[in-house]
């Protein structure tokens, strides 16, 4: 390689590794910022380095907390070397072009230190911390960096754990269920359990830590349900296999047996079956257990009927002819409640047979003795 092309090389790998004027406000890595959820009424402290380039004296950077009470100390560096300003107060600061521009390829930082309380009306997001770098004309915007935190509340950190908890008495209700139906339920039962440790946790834990708490909970036991969910999709398409299974077995078996028509019925029923099984199948394997739960039911229900044509007389045949009279049922032996039936029946007719003749005697007596009248 010439001398040329190895500087130029070198001037290109320069300009790569150096910071481009312009570029974003980087926040260096060390970073300390407090753990999150950050609690109302509580204390917070932010310190960090901010990386910036400033191509003029006409540039400004400016700073914004939702901290009350904020205090700021800054040090803007050079190659690492640079002393602490005097403190500054407020949710708004600046630093003017003035503190901030050195000529020249020195890298350029400023050194944060931020303390300050979190609002007790605070409960959401807030900004923590917000740094904007302005260029000459005070208002186009060239870099920024913006640290947002989850603020909570005592009170709302309590209705999280008590939605929490009712959570968790559903989740082990679907578990008993689905075990009494017969579901696996294991990987459903570790999530409740790890659920249930986190719940634990938080009621022993100051707000921020059991609010972290109750959101591991929370994660868990969507686990534990989406697990369930997927244990009882598995368990409706087994349970449509096993069902086809058992009519393919009888049609093999029996269906030689029966007329065309009774083998052309429970094979259309075995056929829409399988075809709601595979379309189970599919969304088992896509994740979609509420789609597989759904075909594999009509593919079940399908065997079912396919089944119940199959136990039935078959369509379409009678008995064989041989010409004598078939026996009635069970022999022409009447069941016993058939028999007190016919007799209670047979006994209502003597009594009214009786009556009658009764009757037929009185008028032939009263036809007798007019005639003797006469």
């Amino acid at each position: 390689m010439t001398g040329r092309a190895a500087t130029l090389l070198l001037c290109v790998l320069a300009a790569l590794l150096l910071p481009a004027a312009g570029a974003a406000l980087v926040c260096e890595s060390g970073a300390s910022f407090p753990p999150e959820p950050l609690v109302a009424g509580e204390n917070a402290t932010v310190a960090c380095e901010i990386r910036y380039d400033a191509a003029s004296g006409s540039e400004s950077i400016e700073f914004a907390t939702g901290l009350s009470g904020a205090r700021w100390v800054f040090a803007v560096t050079r190659n690492g070397a640079g002393a602490d300003m005097a403190p500054r107060f407020g949710r708004y600061e600046s630093l003017t072009g003035f503190e901030l521009y050195y000529p020249g390829t020195e890298t350029t930082r400023i050194r944060i230190r931020l303390t300050g309380t979190v609002p007790s009306s605070a409960d959401g997001a807030m900004t923590l911390l917000q740094v904007r770098q302005y260029t000459g004309d005070g208002q186009s915007i060239k870099g920024e960096f913006l640290r947002k935190s989850e603020v909570v509340t005592p009170a709302s950190v309590a209705a999280a754990y008590e939605t929490a908890v009712a959570g968790q008495a559903d989740l082990d209700a679907a578990i008993a269920a689905a075990k009494s139906a017969g579901v696996a339920a294991s990987a459903a039962e570790s999530a409740s359990a790890a659920a249930a440790a986190n719940l634990s946790a938080a009621a022993a834990a100051a707000p921020g830590t059991a609010w972290q708490c109750i959101a591991n909970a929370t994660a868990a036991q969507q686990n534990g349900a989406a697990a369930l969910e997927a244990a009882h999709a598995r368990a409706a398409v087994l349970a449509a296999e096993t069902g086809i299974a058992a009519v393919q077995a009888r049609l093999d078996g029996d269906g030689a047996e029966w007329s065309a028509e009774g083998q052309m019925l429970v094979a259309a029923k075995l056929e829409a079956a399988d075809t709601r099984l595979v379309l189970a199948r599919s969304a088992l394997d896509a994740g979609d257990y509420g789609n597989a739960r759904m075909y594999a039911g009509e593919a079940s229900a399908k065997a079912a009927e396919a089944m119940a044509l199959a136990d039935a007389p078959v369509p379409g045949t009678a008995p064989a002819d041989t010409g004598e009279t078939p026996l009635p049922e069970n022999g022409g032996i009447l069941p016993e409640t058939d028999l007190n039936s016919a007799l209670d029946t047979a006994a209502a007719l003597m009594e009214a047979l009786s009556r009658v003749l009764a009757a037929l005697e009185e008028l032939a007596g009263a036809l007798q003795e007019a005639l003797s009248a006469r």
